[in-house]
């Protein structure tokens, strides 16, 4: 059959694949931790991992540009061993992205 023929995954099916294929979860502090590949925008992560920790599809989500520039994101990472890093709020998360690749989101504390 050819790959036109094929339907799109489901964005949430994006998600579930992404939550069980890519992310590690610390119960301690329901902090969800991915890594950006080599091959993929780290942009793209940063959506896909959070999209996870809420549990709901991408589109749900604000334009990640209303949190961070994109470009500037895409220029930290490196994917080489350096200290540079970036922490900012997204969606209701704090998330913090490494040089390395490395993506740590927490959902905001509720009082």
């Amino acid at each position: 059959m050819p790959l036109a023929d094929h339907p799109a995954p489901s964005e949430t099916a994006l998600t579930t694949t992404w939550r069980e294929e890519r992310l590690e979860v610390d119960p301690a502090t329901t902090t969800y931790r991915a890594r950006c590949r080599a091959d993929e925008a780290v942009s793209t992560a940063v959506v896909l991992t959070v999209a996870a920790l809420r549990d709901c599809a991408p589109t749900d989500l604000p334009p990640l540009l209303t949190a961070v520039d994109p470009d500037a994101l895409a220029g930290l990472v490196t994917h080489e061993s350096t200290t540079a890093m970036t922490t900012f709020v997204y969606a209701d998360c704090t998330v913090t992205v490494r040089s390395t690749g490395d993506i740590s989101v927490t959902p905001a504390r509720r009082p």
